[in-house]
Order: C-alpha cells, then structure tokens, then sequence
C-alpha cells in the first residue's frame, strides 16, 4: 500500500486525512521486506519502503503480535 498525505499535513495516517492505494512491489522492494521480516525473526511484519531517487529504503519495521 502506498499512502500518501492529506493536502494540509505532511503525515500519511489514514486517520488523520491521508489516502491510501494499492501499490505493485518491484522484486527488490519484495525481497528487502521478506528479508527484513526473516532478519528479525518474524512471520508477520509491516516494512516501511522509502522510495528515492537512489533506489527504495527500508525506514521501519512494525511487528504484529499473533492472535
């Protein structure tokens, strides 16, 4: 998903007015989350992807707990 900010505001939360869309994942963008989420141990995470002009950056990791 890519979000994206409400015109007023420089955050992207959805609660606070921004949009969200569907998004494809390169294969590099791919393989960084999966790798990301292997690195730390974890089958389920959230991995923020920063797209630059040089190339994607991985800014966070958010893990959710099992229900």
């Amino acid at each position: 998903m890519q979000r994206k900010a409400a015109y007023d505001d420089f955050r992207s939360n959805l609660h606070l007015g921004g949009s969200a869309s569907k998004v494809k994942l390169s294969p590099t963008e791919s393989k960084m989350a999966i790798n990301c989420a292997k690195s730390l141990g974890l089958r389920v995470a959230g991995v923020d992807i920063l797209r630059s002009s040089k190339g994607p950056k991985v800014i966070e990791v958010n893990f959710f707990p099992k229900p």
